[in-house]
């Protein structure tokens, strides 16, 4: 957490660096109202919250194999299979079967419920800056859902680490 938070003020810091070099000046930040940096709030959370997610998977996954460059690696291999490849199967399943359950199952995959989450957070207004080609899930789901599912990913990968490591067969 601390190093997502230092992450965003660094960028923060170095966007308006880049701003008073572009302008020599920051009257475009007059420009924002309290709206924009709401939004800005909004997505800068659901970034650390994907972040905690990737994390705790890469923990998990770590601890499971013993093995921080697979664990590290399982991390990030996660969510590019859980956002492309799972969506496209399960909506070529759907496709082929013509079977809702397929559909219904993307709205219990952790990549694309983070990736509905900005949206789902931002008022409409604010929802045509969030990037669209990101899969989110072929089945509508609310705020609520997207956190649910977060919360039982993040459990589970808590649950798993701790298990593992309390009863780990090694003693050295």
């Amino acid at each position: 957490l601390g190093v997502a938070i230092w992450g965003i003020l660094l960028t923060a810091v170095f966007e308006v660096l880049g701003l008073l070099i572009a302008n020599h000046n920051l009257n475009i930040l007059h420009a924002a109202n309290a709206d924009y940096w709401h939004a800005v709030g909004i997505v800068a959370l659901v970034i650390v919250l994907t972040l905690e997610a990737m994390m705790l998977m890469a923990t998990a996954v770590t601890v499971l194999s013993r093995s921080m460059a697979f664990g590290l690696s399982a991390g990030l291999a996660w969510f590019f299979i859980d956002n492309l490849a799972g969506t496209i199967f399960f909506f070529i399943a759907y496709d082929l079967t013509k079977s809702d359950g397929w559909l219904l199952a993307t709205g219990d995959m952790l990549s694309p419920n983070l990736n509905a989450l900005a949206n789902l957070l931002l008022p409409t207004s604010a929802q045509a800056a969030v990037v669209k080609f990101v899969s989110t899930p072929l089945t509508p789901v609310t705020t609520a859902h997207a956190f649910l599912v977060l919360a039982i990913y993040a459990v589970i990968f808590v649950a798993v680490s701790i298990a593992l490591i309390i009863r780990r067969d090694v003693k050295e």
